[in-house]
């Protein structure tokens, strides 16, 4: 029974090690195909060079945008006016 069940723990393992995988590789293609949009925001609040916990328009711009992208967004964490935590997904895992 043992030298049976060895292989298939194997192989269960190797499948879902190849999902991970392709799931990872998902990921980074998803990635890499909004770089240019993610430069773009990065500079935008790098222009903007706003002061800690003043960031407003940076803020605005990253809650904006992932809002956009599907996530839950909340707002003034903590009493902060500009923290937020953005969320995405339902069930487990979710992306906090």
């Amino acid at each position: 029974m043992k030298k049976l069940l060895f292989p298939l723990i194997l192989g269960l393992l190797a499948t879902f090690g190849a999902i991970a995988q392709k799931s990872k590789e998902a990921a980074l293609s998803s990635i890499d195909a909004k770089a240019a949009t993610y430069g773009d925001i990065a500079m935008q609040i790098w222009n903007l060079a706003e002061m800690g916990y003043q960031e407003e328009k940076s803020s605005r711009l990253l809650q904006e945008t992932l809002a956009a992208e599907g996530f839950a967004i909340e707002k003034g964490v903590a009493n902060i006016p500009t923290a937020f935590v953005a969320e995405y997904g339902n069930g487990g895992p979710i992306i906090a």
